[in-house]
């Protein structure tokens, strides 16, 4: 899957721009995960009925699973920060991700605060966590829905493919050479294997 989806509605009768939401996902909530946050939700007012106004799209959480492998990246990268400190939240903001308004095919730019904690795998995912944020330093009172959590975006062209090579040579009387080899690559499965099934990296053996 290339990208985490998530709609978001918010609704008080306070100021909505120091309201945050987040999303934590990783092997554990406390050493090891991945969090986006939505920093400044945007409120629906009393009386409205249109769905794009009930979840609008500066809600959403829409972005690629790369962009948190690339986050893990940089920080592991930046020449500033030792090994020893990855246990410390690491975190960078106002991240512009480019996605789609829900329902539409029309190009929009959310801008995330986006962490990483430790070691997490997305492989591995065991815990998710969904929470909010009160930025403004007073008692609030919100309503929060959150709807949808997907994975999205799997790309089911790419069916993966497999092969199997066996070479015998004999070298009249000098001896003999015995060549084998296989390859499985990504999205390769049997017929019976479910998606989430499939093989995710590429895989060689001689």
């Amino acid at each position: 899957y290339k990208r985490i989806k998530m709609f978001v509605h918010m609704h008080t009768e306070f100021k909505s721009d120091s309201l945050g939401m987040f999303l934590r996902l990783g092997t554990d909530l406390k050493n090891n995960y991945y969090e986006i946050e939505i920093p400044g939700l945007k409120k629906t007012e009393a009386g409205e009925s249109s769905p794009s106004q009930i979840w609008p799209w500066e809600n959403e959480i829409d972005i690629p699973l790369e962009e948190l492998r690339s986050l893990k990246l940089r920080r592991n990268r930046n020449p500033g920060i030792n090994k020893s400190n990855f246990h410390q939240e690491y975190t960078e903001y106002n991240v512009p991700i480019d996605g789609t308004a829900s329902g539409t095919d029309a190009p929009v730019r959310r801008h995330y605060r986006i962490s990483v904690k430790g070691n997490p795998d997305l492989s591995k995912v065991l815990s998710l966590m969904i929470g909010v944020r009160n930025n403004s330093g007073e008692e609030r009172d919100y309503t929060i829905w959150a709807d949808e959590l997907r994975a999205h975006g799997f790309d089911a062209q790419d069916k993966g493919s497999a092969g199997l090579v066996s070479v015998d040579l004999k070298l009249a009387d000098i001896g003999s050479l015995m060549l084998a080899g296989n390859f499985r690559n990504f999205g390769f499965g049997s017929v019976q294997d479910k998606i989430s099934s499939r093989l995710r990296e590429d895989s060689y053996s001689y």
